[in-house]
């Protein structure tokens, strides 16, 4: 058994070095290039910082890393450029001559946060995991020209997390209202990957919008050949965006009548889920919270459902996002953290709706080790939280006219 064990270490090692090897020989192989450089047009830029905090976390662990997060800027740009460009199809990166990137061309790639020049981002240290493969791009580029799609203009929309439920919201369809402003889609093809074109609440969100009669190129393992390619970011949280987004997505009008609650879970195969969802169960049925896990759901009854929410507990998820077809209306946000990890997400989608919003902290169950398995060592692990102290909060929000 220790002789297999040994074996196995030694090849998980060996493979991790030629990994790290590939990674260093792209890194010194790629040009990482900015707009300005390859004839590129800014057809808008800013910078946002953060709005500070205007609550007082009463968990220590919430304030410090919501804190963290308010002192990063946010950016916006609307790029167009000229000349000889192809976007490969893994991750949607924008080349253009024999080995430069487009480092603007993916938001949220940087291994670090991004440095700012002359309103450009100038961060070269891209995370491992999304740096393109050079050795693929010259055989596909050289020697695989049936693998190529070519194009007049395109604009594309690949981002790195493009097939994520809330980045589809507060990024991919923001860019389509950003795009909309500027009157750049028109019939312009619209550059998307396989990954997120596959995704049950795009093919439902095409049917329902205007967005099925747009012009999309499916990537899925060809490369886009461009004269003109435009890319973007928009910004982030930007409440004129998710009204946008309603209308766009002819979101109903919210019953603000309706005093409805619900505790939005999460099923095990998600990860990140409560242990000891029984006992908090009997708390919700209490309190009158329905439970409820928005994976089940269809587009439509999640924007039914939301639009009559009053008051919402939810494990911190993708599923919150929802909280948009709220819209005006009066709502508030109880968010469930797990005890190794606190983003601000929720909280500033909330702040831009004048939602009402607060958090509490779970905690490690006391076995741990036998729980987690290997592809749960990131910010999926599930957690406990204690009943008694989750049913205090809601109590003392309750008497405070948070949950009405």
């Amino acid at each position: 058994m220790k002789k297999f064990f040994r074996k196995y270490l030694f090849y998980k090692l060996l493979r991790l070095f030629f990994h790290k090897l590939a990674y260093i020989y792209n890194i010194k192989i790629w040009k990482f290039v900015n707009a300005k450089y390859v004839n590129g047009e800014f057809i808008t830029k800013s910078i946002k910082s953060p709005e500070p905090l205007n609550k007082d976390f009463s968990d220590s662990k919430i304030k410090e890393s919501f804190n963290h997060a308010c002192i990063y800027n946010q950016y916006e740009y609307l790029i167009s450029c000229k000349g000889r460009f192809y976007i490969e199809p893994v991750n949607g990166w924008i080349i253009t001559d024999f080995n430069k990137i487009l480092i603007d061309s993916l938001p949220n790639s940087n291994k670090e946060i991004p440095k700012l020049n002359k309103n450009i981002l100038t961060n070269k240290l891209i995370r491992e995991e999304v740096m393109p493969s050079f050795n693929d791009y010259l055989k596909i580029r050289f020697f695989s020209s049936n693998s190529i799609i070519n194009e007049k203009k395109v604009i594309s929309l690949r981002d790195i997390s493009e097939a994520s439920y809330f980045h589809f919201y507060n990024d991919f369809l923001s860019k389509i209202i950003l795009l909309e402003r500027y009157n750049l889609i028109q019939n312009n093809p619209l550059v998307i990957s396989k990954k997120l074109y596959e995704k049950k609440f795009f093919r439902e969100i095409l049917e329902i919008s205007e967005l099925k009669e747009k012009n999309w190129i499916i990537q899925d393992g060809k490369f886009v050949k461009a004269e003109n390619v435009i890319f973007c970011e928009a910004m982030p949280y930007e409440k004129e965006y998710f009204l946008g987004i309603l209308k766009l997505l002819r979101a109903p009008k919210p019953d603000i009548n309706s005093k409805k609650r619900i505790f939005i879970t999460r099923s095990e195969n998600s990860g990140r889920n409560i242990l000891n969802m029984n006992e908090i169960k009997k708390v919700c049925d209490y309190y009158d919270f329905e439970i409820v896990d928005t994976e089940k759901l269809s587009i439509c009854k999640q924007i039914e459902l939301f639009s009559k929410v009053r008051s919402v507990i939810a494990i911190h998820g993708a599923g919150i996002v929802n909280i948009i077809f709220r819209g005006l209306a009066p709502l508030s946000l109880l968010e469930i953290f797990p005890p190794y990890k606190q983003s601000i997400h929720y909280y500033w989608l909330a702040s831009i709706f004048d939602h009402e919003y607060d958090a509490i902290i779970g905690e490690n169950p006391e076995s741990i080790e036998d729980i987690i398995t290997e592809s749960e060592l990131s910010n999926k692990k599930p957690f406990y939280l204690n009943p008694f102290k989750f049913e205090q909060k809601i109590k003392d929000l309750i008497k405070n006219n948070f949950f009405l």
